[in-house]
């Protein structure tokens, strides 16, 4: 089933469709309206050869148009083309705007909210507001974490702005910007990636708006040869399991040369979570 957000979406791209038939609407006015006076009418001679003749709406023969016609015979049929096309427009425009006006892209959250919480107490909705499936989510992945412990603990000597204890003064500021942008997120949940093993992604990521399960990994030490080796067979078997960068995965990278950009970060996150 498509969320919301995909809805929203789909209506979007209908709306920017309604106005670019709009625009060529109005192009279209002005070729007929420029179009040479009268209108072609197409007959085939032994079912097969067009032949085309003039009529200008009033006389009852209308005049044949042959080969020193040419130049007519295209500016009508131009004309023809362009009216139908115009007259269709107008039509399915009015069927798209009717069609807006009426969706409800939010219609499952807009039926849960119509009743008081204490209603909502006694009724399984089809579809969570996005306070409950945020708090669903959260619950969902601190079990996960809390049945599956990572091997080596953290220490607690690096804080988030939330108190949370990080690994690194990077996965720090990575912490603090998701924070800060309202992102959810729960830190080194436990992930099988079949012929792999169990990793622990750094962040564990909603987004909410796809309510989607988004995993971000902090590579901070790619100028040791070890390490790169190691996590490049991790990248790959993100990709092995369907995890794409873009879509399931989104990673950063930095060296003692090249440390990790706050402004590279904003970016990353404007692409992909916001």
């Amino acid at each position: 089933m498509a969320t919301t957000y995909e809805l929203k979406k789909i209506i979007g791209v209908l709306e920017q469709q309604e106005e670019d038939w709009t625009r060529m609407q109005k192009r279209l006015e002005k070729k007929v309206a420029n179009a040479p006076e009268g209108s072609i009418l197409v007959k085939t001679c032994k079912g097969k050869y067009p032949q085309y003749y003039y009529s200008d709406g009033k006389i009852i023969k209308n005049r044949y148009l042959g080969i020193k016609d040419r130049q007519m015979i295209h500016d009508l049929l131009q004309k023809k083309y362009d009216t139908k096309l115009l007259r269709r427009l107008a039509d399915n425009n009015k069927i798209l705007r009717a069609f807006i006006e009426g969706f409800e892209p939010e219609l499952l959250e807009n039926v849960a909210y119509s009743f008081s919480k204490e209603q909502m107490k006694e009724i399984r909705a089809v579809s969570l507001s996005d306070q409950e499936f945020t708090k669903q989510w959260k619950t969902e992945m601190e079990k996960k974490k809390e049945n599956n412990p990572i091997s080596f603990p953290l220490k607690g000597d690096i804080l988030t702005e939330q108190g949370e204890p990080v690994r690194s003064k990077s996965e720090k500021i990575i912490a603090d910007k998701l924070q800060r942008h309202a992102i959810q997120y729960v830190f080194e949940v436990p992930l099988m990636l079949n012929g792999y093993g169990v990793v622990y992604p750094d962040f564990t990521i909603l987004d909410l708006k796809k309510r989607k399960t988004i995993y971000l990994e902090h590579f901070g030490m790619m100028d040791d040869e070890e390490y790169c080796s190691r996590n490049l067979k991790k990248i790959q078997a993100y990709a092995k399991n369907g995890l794409w960068f873009g879509e399931d995965l989104l990673y950063v990278f930095e060296t003692a040369a090249s440390p990790l950009s706050s402004s590279y970060l904003e970016r990353l996150f404007n692409k992909y979570l916001l």
